[in-house]
């Protein structure tokens, strides 16, 4: 059941539910962030790559080293706490980027849902081009064309279990579509990142998770708590089908979901 959907917006702002109207709540369950950033390795030489699907297909998909070429720096392995996160954004230098902070469940006195509250965004980035590539005396220019995207996210309930979704559509703005058309053949289609972010009240107890899911591409860096809990990385994980599925996918739809990660952790309990 969906009890409200919102829109996250680019920058952290409040969201939440409220379930039970009139009563206070009688505890509060905090749980670690939870965040993904979506960025494409840079590559300039096939020599570089490890073994995988991209090197052996390099000298015959144009694709591949015009994606690889336009890559990110690696995001960082941590961050300090969400306006770290924040500022990393600042510099562009990312294909996407999605973020629950501070999830904080309420309950009531007989331990079901009060209400909820975090603090969401979703936030799209950029292809960096770098015309040094093309002529040395341009070797300290780099150009960040910006990417389009659309993103949305709820907050359901059922009987034992809340559940926080945050889900981003993102693709190349119209002129690295455009460049992407001309050396391919095809239109770039939408690639697709995913936080499902669930409370588990069976037990006494109560845990919860983080479920990432992504397609094919791009690299996905996994955050649980501001650190670095696990990676997606393209150049090794990609494969034949995965790649073909999303190139085939098309301009004008979403390409399949091939990564999928879930974490398991803790949670802080607040009794007053």
């Amino acid at each position: 059941m969906i009890d409200r959907t919102f829109r996250p917006s680019k920058s952290f702002e409040r969201v939440g539910h409220v379930w039970v109207k009139g009563e206070k709540a009688a505890s509060a369950w905090v749980g670690p962030s939870a965040a993904a950033i979506g960025w494409i390795p840079f590559y300039l030489k096939r020599g570089d790559l490890a073994e995988g699907f991209l090197k052996k297909h390099w000298p015959d998909d144009p694709s591949i080293p015009l994606l690889l070429g336009s890559g990110n720096s690696a995001p960082p392995e941590w961050f300090s706490n969400a306006d770290h996160f924040e500022r990393h954004l600042d510099t562009l230098d990312f294909r996407g980027a999605i973020a629950l902070n501070l999830p904080t469940l309420y309950l009531d006195k007989t331990g079901n849902p009060h209400s909820f509250y975090c603090m969401a965004m979703a936030r799209v980035g950029t292809t960096v081009i770098r015309p040094g590539q093309v002529s040395k005396k341009l070797k300290s220019v780099q150009l960040y064309l910006g990417g389009i995207s659309s993103s949305s996210g709820s907050v359901s309930s059922k009987p034992g279990r809340v559940e926080i979704k945050l889900f981003m559509r993102l693709k190349l703005g119209f002129l690295g579509r455009a460049v992407a058309a001309v050396k391919t053949g095809t239109w770039p289609p939408w690639a697709t990142m995913m936080i499902d972010y669930a409370f588990d009240l069976e037990k006494a107890i109560p845990t919860a998770s983080a479920r990432f899911v992504s397609t094919a591409i791009p690299s996905i860096s996994r955050y649980v708590g501001w650190k670095q809990e696990s990676l997606y990385a393209l150049e090794e994980e990609l494969s034949g089908a995965g790649y073909n599925g999303f190139v085939e996918a098309g301009g004008c739809k979403d390409a399949l979901a091939e990564a999928d990660h879930e974490a398991s952790f803790g949670l802080m309990r607040t009794d007053w």
